[in-house]
Formats: C-alpha cells, structure tokens, sequence
C-alpha cells in the first residue's frame, strides 16, 4: 500500500493514529432524512423577529428562498426599562401577535415543519420563560432559548450556508444583535498545520466535521444595539434613560468616548482574531450596513419594505472609524438615510451607538478585515442545527 505522505511523516501519523480515528468519528454527518421537506425557522431576537421558510434536504436550503422578513419587536429596549429586566405586558401582547401572524404566514407557504430559538434577552427577563411558554402554546411554534455559546455555533453555521461551503479556515463568523455579539471560528487541530497532512486530507478526514459537532473557538460579549445606546444616553452624555430621547447630534468626543467605555466592558483580546479575516452576518439595521451606509450614503427609496435586504460590503478598521465620524454632529434628520426611511428601519438615534459598538470590537481585537454577508438572523444557520418538529395550531 501506497501512503500519500513523506515516509518521514509516517511515525507521526501512526503515532497519532488514534487521534484522526477520533476526529473521523466526531466529523461523521449527522443522518438527516433526504427528503424535501418544506420547513420555517424563527429567530426571536432582542430586537427583531425573523422568519426563513425555505424547501430543505439534508439540511440544506434547496433552491430559492420562498419567504423570508425580519420585523421589529424591541424585546430588549423594553426591558431596560424596567428594574429587574421584566418583559412588559404591551411588548409581550405585541409579540404574540406578530409571532401568530408569522406562524400562519408560514403555514400558508406549505411549510409542514418548524424550528425556533430565542436569545439574550429572553435568557435575563424574569418572565422570559413564561413568555415563550405561552407563545407556543398559542402558536404551536416549539421555542428554545440558546445560550450563548449556542448562539455563537448558530452565527457560524449561518455564515457557512450564506458562503455555500465551510469559511476559510482563518476566518470567523460575527453575529451582533440587540443584546449582545458573538464571534465564532473552526477549532483547527494542530494535526491541520502540518503541510503534509494537509496535502492528505482525504486520507485523514474522508468527510468534513460538521457544524454542528466541531470545536469551536469564540469572542463573545453582553454588548449590542441596546446597551450601546444606553452607554451613549445616559453613562457619556449624563441623560435620564428614555427610548424617546436622542443622544443626536453626537460630538466625535462623546462617539470616542463611547468606545472607549464599550472596550472597558469586553473581555482580553484572542489572539487568534488579530489581523484575522472575519463574515459578519445580518439584516439592515445590524451595525455593518449601518456603517457601510455612512460611508457611501446609499439607502433604500422611500416606500421600500420592511423585507429589505441590504448590500453586501466590506470594511476595514479604518473605514469602521471614519463611518464613526462621518455621524458625528448630526441630527436626527440628517441621518435618515444611515438609518433607513422605511417602516422596519430602526430610529437615527441609534446610529451612532452601533457604529461605536463595531468600531470598540473591531479595534479591540485588531480585526483586519470584514465581508459582510446579509442575513435573516440565524434562520439559514437553524435549517442545518435546529431541531425542527411538526407547525401545527395547539389548541387551548
């Protein structure tokens, strides 16, 4: 028998040969049923609830999206304000009605199975488990609330189905939402580094590790659209905390300021992010687009929908910082077209919390480059990870 390696390299192989025979066993597919079935993923944010409904085999999408939107439900903003992070009645009422106007939607598409998750702000409400209880036994709809590691596993599958295949291996996955961020990358085996093994991967690794069962490294933090405008509103400019107030216009002082306050609440630096390469994931008001609108001021027409998409884009540590300025000493009015002029664009005094956020991250951790991909929340990543059951009206 031929091997495909060096014969200096043969020991080590053999030496680690109970080591690859681990990696095969965990990097062996899960058995999923290869028939198409017509499935809805909901994604239950702090800020947004998203929705995907797509035809699917093996766990992935197949053929075009037939419905897809993500629609505002400020779960988070709510909660601040009260004292001890409680879900008010009115937030609560409004987003079982929308949940049940999404569920039927759905089941109106033909979609015959379901999946949804809920997120950080559902994890800290006192009445965040009630809540969800009674959303599924209103909807039918089975909802889990993820923790965040989860959520950081779920950011990364979504970047790889968006990107159609594994990300680069240096790369990593950025999710950033309305209560907080995750960053999320491939744990590579040092067996991996070794340029001789790597040109035997086919020996080594006969099937690619799936998502859903390979080590993951990961940035996290508590930090997102919310406690940025927060920081901004009452912490930087000494206001009392309202949702109607506006921080704008903002100085450049007040945005670096703002910062530099986000960066003192981030945990060290990974080392494996620095210079790193990284596909930021979301929908239109996600701090990206946001700051790729400042850039090149490029909104969406009057009149648009509240399903809008947003370009893809890239940015650079110093194209995140000018984004920075360029809102700076603004009003509310000037930054319209940063914010949106469309019905589920989130409000300009937002604006400049979120360019902050990305920029605090971004330079804490040195990233040298961001591709940004739009995304409707992590609903194409639960279409591979989710555990989906039957969408069906539970009666009583």
């Amino acid at each position: 028998v031929e091997f495909c390696m060096p014969k200096a390299y043969l020991a080590t192989v053999v030496a680690l040969g109970g080591i690859s025979i681990v990696i095969y066993l965990r990097g062996r597919p899960v058995h999923r049923s290869s028939t198409l079935i017509r499935r809805a993923a909901f994604d239950i944010g702090s800020g947004y609830t998203k929705v995907l409904v797509a035809d699917v085999r093996d766990g992935r999408i197949v053929g075009s999206v037939l419905y897809e939107t993500e629609r505002k439900m400020s779960y988070k903003v709510d909660a601040q304000q009260s004292p001890d992070g409680r879900l008010s009645e009115g937030i609560m009422r409004d987003g079982l009605k929308l949940l049940t106007e999404l569920t039927a939607m759905a089941t109106e598409l033909g979609a015959v199975e379901a999946c949804g998750i809920a997120t950080e702000v559902f994890r800290k409400a006192p009445n965040g488990a009630a809540f969800l209880q009674n959303m599924t036994q209103q909807t039918g709809l089975r909802i889990s609330t993820i923790a965040q590691e989860a959520e950081a596993r779920l950011g990364l599958a979504t970047a790889e189905a968006l990107n159609g295949d594994m990300l680069d291996p240096l790369a990593a996955a950025w999710d950033s939402g309305g209560g907080s961020f995750q960053i999320a990358g491939r744990l590579h085996s040092g067996l991996q580094q070794l340029p001789a093994l790597r040109s035997c991967k086919e020996w080594l690794w006969p099937e690619p590790i799936s998502v859903e069962h390979c080590a993951l490294r990961t940035f996290t933090g508590t930090l997102g659209t919310g406690p940025a405008f927060e920081r901004l509103l009452v912490r930087v400019q000494s206001k009392p905390y309202s949702i109607t107030t506006t921080p704008n216009p903002v100085t450049i002082d007040e945005a670096h300021a703002l910062v530099q306050l986000l960066q003192l609440e981030l945990d060290p630096p990974a080392n494996w992010l620095r210079v790193a390469s990284v596909v930021a994931i979301g929908g239109w008001n996600s701090i990206w687009p946001t700051a790729l609108r400042a850039l090149h001021e490029s909104a969406l027409p009057r009149g648009a929908t509240q399903d809008a998409l947003p370009q893809s884009g890239t940015l650079t540590i110093a194209e995140a910082s000018r984004a920075l300025e360029l809102v700076c000493n603004r009003t509310d009015d000037e930054l319209l077209d940063v914010a949106g002029r469309f019905e589920g664009a989130e409000k300009p005094q937002f604006v400049v919390g979120k360019i902050a956020l990305l920029v605090a991250v971004a330079t804490h951790l040195g990233l040298e480059h961001i591709a940004f991909r739009p995304a409707t929340g992590g609903c194409a990543g639960l279409m591979t990870l989710g555990k989906f059951h039957p969408l069906q009206k539970c009666e009583g």
